[in-house]
């Protein structure tokens, strides 16, 4: 029974789109909360854009979440050259049809817990997402009171693992480190 549950629990894994990568960890679970962490300049946005774009060519629905009220040409030339597999020419970006992609974007210059959580709910719920990405967990802790302080730090990230347990899916979210 234990061989059983453990064989279906690996086949809900989400591939990352890395190989060497899920060779050692099996891909991301249902139920994970995974950051990326790095210094600035690292190359984190790079992954979450490749990764994200793995999971958008295998048409899985996927929500993302960003502390910006827009998003840059460069950030979505980048994720859609990795949808398609090809350069896309950021003067071109109106001529891409993205109407069978299954990206939910969420952009807000204050992300906080209960918006999360409130949308996050949502697009799993309506949408069927399957993956939530958050770019960045900074930008949470800057978004609620005690989120600068050890304690504050700690309660978001409990938030956030109990909210992808809750939803069943994998939750990634990037980090700068210094």
């Amino acid at each position: 029974q234990v061989l059983k549950t453990a064989v279906d629990c690996e086949m809900k894994n989400i591939p990352t789109g890395f190989q060497d990568l899920d060779a050692l960890t099996k891909g991301w679970f249902p139920g994970e909360f995974c950051i990326i962490g790095g210094r600035p300049m690292m190359g984190k946005s790079a992954f979450v854009i490749s990764a994200m774009g793995h999971l958008l060519r295998q048409k899985i629905p996927i929500l993302f979440l960003s502390a910006t009220d827009v998003l840059n040409k460069e950030f979505i030339t980048r994720l859609m050259s990795s949808i398609k597999r090809q350069k896309v020419d950021c003067d071109a970006l109106a001529d891409v049809d993205s109407s069978d992609i299954p990206l939910y974007l969420n952009l807000r210059t204050d992300l906080t817990l209960a918006y999360i959580k409130e949308n996050a709910q949502t697009c799993v719920k309506d949408y069927g997402v399957k993956c939530i990405f958050i770019e960045t967990i900074q930008s949470v802790f800057d978004s609620e009171n005690d989120g600068n302080t050890k304690g504050g730090m700690e309660k978001i990230c409990h938030e956030l693992k109990m909210l992808a347990r809750e939803l069943n899916i994998p939750l990634i979210m990037t980090s700068d480190l210094n």
